[in-house]
């Protein structure tokens, strides 16, 4: 069986697994949602926000007759752009619940679709790919965050992960433009996400400094500079094609001047012993010394969550074996390169 064979029967079983987790919403597509709390809401301002760009209404577009008469009203959350966007293909949906789900799902699959040669490439293994796509969208984050759509569009940022692996190590400059359009391209999908992937992607050129700084003294002026002119074309791109975003929010914050009050920042923000006790609702918090044991935790407001144990440990140790094969002939292990895997899901 060739490669191409494999993927293609890998991809329609991520298709089977996502019929069988959301067969309810599947059978029940055209009229009920997943989530009766911000899903309506979610709902109609894409299905609205698509009729403007379809109709090319951008003068109306940051103005939302949800909150109207305020100004500026798209930017009163997550403005699901990228989504409309997705769903201007399906100009002929009249039906704001079936656009919402369609979306849904389509970005749910492609979540899975990226996943899997995001982690086939890293760890050069097909099975692999497929393992890692499968306990990444189905970690706990997903199904606790499968309410909000928006911090389940993802892909962009693991698309961001894939060509920042390919910049260095085949050092394609097209990478480097491709890696701001992605980043910006989060941003029109979730606010949350494309902050994270900034800081992630921050985090990336940093850890490449000190690690060439360490490892590779020979060639530190040149990576050095090879690094910072990365870094810098990534940072004009992204802030070149997400201006409208920055510029509406900047506006928005000039009219309104919103302060959070520090009692929900401390709410939502996370705690040290979030990472001392167990998630609530999983496998391993259900066990009985478990339940005692959290029972400690004084502290349960908003908990940060990750992909899980499972995919964590597993492809760390996966990257690290795959690195220091042939260790006979080859002394030096690349530490640039474990160092890389290592932040992908820091």
């Amino acid at each position: 069986m060739n490669n191409k064979l494999k993927s293609i029967i890998m991809l329609l079983f991520f298709l089977l697994i996502i019929f069988l987790e959301f067969k309810n919403v599947i059978f029940n597509i055209t009229n009920s949602f997943i989530d009766w709390g911000d899903t309506p809401f979610i709902a109609w301002q894409i299905f609205v926000t698509r009729d403007k760009l379809i109709n090319l209404k951008f003068s109306e577009l940051m103005n939302t007759n949800a909150h109207y008469p305020f100004q500026y009203s798209l930017f009163f959350t997550d403005t699901f752009i990228g989504q409309a966007v997705m769903a201007i293909p399906l100009f002929f949906i009249k039906n704001p619940i079936l656009l919402y789900n369609l979306i849904l799902l389509a970005n749910l699959f492609i979540n899975y679709f990226v996943a899997y040669f995001l982690f086939k490439k890293i760890l050069q293994s097909q099975y692999a790919g497929f393992i890692g796509s499968f306990f990444l969208n189905n970690s706990f984050y997903v199904f606790d965050q499968i309410i909000h759509l928006q911090t389940l569009c993802y892909w962009p940022l693991l698309f961001t992960l894939y060509f920042l692996s390919n910049q260095y190590e085949q050092h394609k400059r097209k990478n480097f433009f491709i890696i701001g359009f992605f980043t910006s391209l989060q941003f029109y999908f979730s606010v949350y996400l494309a902050i994270f992937n900034i800081f992630l992607v921050g985090f990336f050129y940093l850890i490449k400094f000190f690690s060439t700084l360490l490892f590779d003294k020979k060639n530190f002026f040149g990576i050095f500079k090879e690094t910072v002119i990365y870094a810098f074309t990534n940072g004009i791109i992204f802030l070149f094609l997400s201006s409208p975003l920055i510029v509406g929010y900047t506006n928005f914050e000039k009219i309104y001047h919103q302060i959070r009050d520090i009692n929900e920042i401390i709410q939502n923000s996370g705690n040290l012993t979030d990472y001392l006790f167990f998630l609530p609702n999983t496998f391993f918090s259900n066990l009985s010394f478990i339940k005692r044991y959290n029972e400690f935790n004084r502290f349960s407001p908003e908990k940060p969550y990750f992909p899980g144990f499972i995919l964590t440990f597993g492809f760390v140790l996966g990257a690290f074996f795959q690195n220091i094969k042939r260790i006979k002939n080859e002394v030096k292990i690349s530490y640039q390169v474990n160092f890389k895997y290592l932040l992908f899901f820091s």
